[in-house]
């Protein structure tokens, strides 16, 4: 029987202040791949050791100050990869294996349910307390339509792993994995269309988010971000402000999200993903994994090491841009004899354009004085120089840095 750890009973959480955020130590070494509220006090988080197949659960119910143990009524149980709540009382866990627990008690004790495939399960989504979906690797996707009493498989469309998965009413999702995959569904889950996107084979999807019925943005690894404003017909990319991995992205309403990811990287918005400001800081290095907010304003960041932060500041604030604040984009993207950068500037500067490798050579390098309003640059010599693959494109003005990664054909 496998080794089951799940938390040090009643620790209370001391806190140590570092920018927007604090770290709550809740004396678990273990990592957590994933956290949910079930309301404004009540949390749970979740994870585990691949390695040894230990198990990590702990909750709160006190909005972050301590965590305790919950009860586990199973044997066997290995990583825990994800939760969700269907209702204030009902939880379920998406484990490795095929393996799902329920709690119909706030997260106080979890039992076991009818084992799935032998599929490690990574996402899990109820549109409400009757609807719901998980999937993970080779594609496996299930729906229950009668609050998890019974599960159908579906035909998610698609042999690859599937990481991400949401909802934005009953019929319409959304799902984003490995190699690249994008796919959305009209009909509840009955059937998937694999969507057309710039980063197809090199974006790694590790979180998707809704801001609206339309809009939606995607993260993964390289520290990728797509957005689209038509429900996926279209996909763009956009500047996340980091080549790291991200692993997770969370919005509380249409204008304040937050994105979690790999080497302690936290991004955050108060504008529905226009701009993301950095706030990755010394408060820690480990990899963050998940996110949930217990309220509109406040957020909680959960990874590996027993890592859980809180947000120390209103999440919600409408505004926390600088006036030098930039846009740009590349297009077209992928590109294939032709590349020009667009920029909008609030006022005149001088600028670096940068483009390094996916090992972080510099491969083309270059100056401009750019004035005030939106100026576009042919970039046609770098990218003529360029090899087939992925590359990087930064823009740094006096004040800020951005990045968006393009594909030469």
């Amino acid at each position: 029987m496998k080794k089951i750890i799940l938390a040090v009973l009643a620790c209370t959480a001391l806190t140590t202040l570092h920018a927007q955020w604090s770290i709550l130590n809740t004396g678990v070494t273990h990592n957590f791949n994933s956290i949910a509220f079930a309301d404004a006090q009540t949390g749970v988080a979740v994870g585990g050791n691949a390695a040894d197949g230990t198990v990590a659960i702990i909750r709160t119910s006190d909005n972050g100050t301590s965590w305790n143990t919950p009860t586990l009524n199973a044997t066997g149980i290995s990583t825990c990869n994800a939760i969700a709540f269907s209702t204030t009382n009902t939880g379920w866990i998406a484990c490795n294996g095929g393996r799902v627990l329920r709690s119909q008690d706030m997260g106080v004790s979890w039992d076991t349910i009818t084992r799935f495939s032998g599929e490690n399960l990574y996402t899990i989504s109820f549109v409400n307390s009757q609807i719901g979906f998980m999937a993970g690797d080779a594609g496996v996707m299930y729906r229950t339509n009668d609050g998890g009493t019974t599960w159908d498989t579906l035909n998610s469309g698609t042999v690859l792993a599937i990481r991400s998965l949401i909802f934005i009413n009953a019929s319409t999702g959304f799902y984003t994995g490995t190699g690249g995959v994008i796919a959305t569904t009209s009909d509840a889950g009955d059937s998937w269309t694999i969507q057309a996107q710039p980063y197809l084979g090199f974006f790694n999807g590790r979180g998707i988010a809704n801001t609206g019925a339309q809009t939606l943005q995607a993260v993964g690894q390289y520290g990728f971000g797509l957005n689209t404003a038509d429900a996926g017909v279209t996909w763009n990319s956009f500047t996340t402000g980091t080549s790291n991995q991200l692993n997770a992205i969370v919005f509380s309403n249409s204008i304040a999200g937050v994105s979690c990811g790999n080497n302690g990287t936290i991004l955050r918005t108060t504008d529905g993903g226009q701009n993301w400001i950095n706030e990755t800081s010394a408060i820690t290095a480990n990899d963050l994994s998940g996110i949930a907010f217990s309220d509109p304003a406040t957020a909680f960041i959960c990874g590996e090491s027993g890592t859980i932060l809180k947000s120390i500041i209103d999440i919600s604030a409408v505004s926390f841009l600088p006036s030098t604040t930039f846009q740009f984009s590349v297009f077209p993207n992928p590109a294939t004899d032709h590349l020009f950068l667009q920029i909008e500037l609030k006022q005149a500067e001088r600028i670096t354009i940068q483009v390094t490798d996916l090992a972080g050579k510099i491969v083309a390098q270059r100056q401009a004085q750019l004035t005030t309003g939106v100026q576009t640059i042919s970039l046609q010599d770098e990218l003529l120089s360029l090899t087939q693959g992925l590359y990087f494109i930064s823009v740094q003005t006096t004040t800020q840095q951005k990045t968006l990664a393009f594909v030469r054909n």
